[in-house]
């Protein structure tokens, strides 16, 4: 499988490989089960036999980063329910 590193990867190693060897712009010959890993947390991206690369879509962060960016829901605290209440009644559906 052929891969375009298009993101330094973000972990120095996955079992026992060193991803710190590959290097943002270059393309490498690698195993399914490392390219696939590495296309699936947008480090990298196919390239096809005729030697195009095949994008996976618009947002190229990985999946850790939008996991870091997006706030876990939770239920709101027993502050956040006064709160709400002061400004105009508990939306939350009873």
């Amino acid at each position: 499988m052929r891969i375009l590193v298009i993101r330094q990867p973000t972990l120095p190693e996955v079992d026992g490989l060193d991803l710190r060897s590959f290097k943002v712009g270059r393309q490498y010959e690698v195993g399914t089960r490392i390219g696939s890993y590495l296309v699936a947390e947008r480090w990298a991206d196919f390239i096809d036999p005729s030697g195009r690369r095949v994008t996976r879509g618009p947002d190229r962060r990985s999946p850790t980063e939008r996991r870091r960016s997006q706030r876990p829901h939770k239920a709101k605290t027993t502050v956040e329910r006064r709160r709400a209440q002061r400004r105009g009644g508990d939306r939350r559906t009873r």
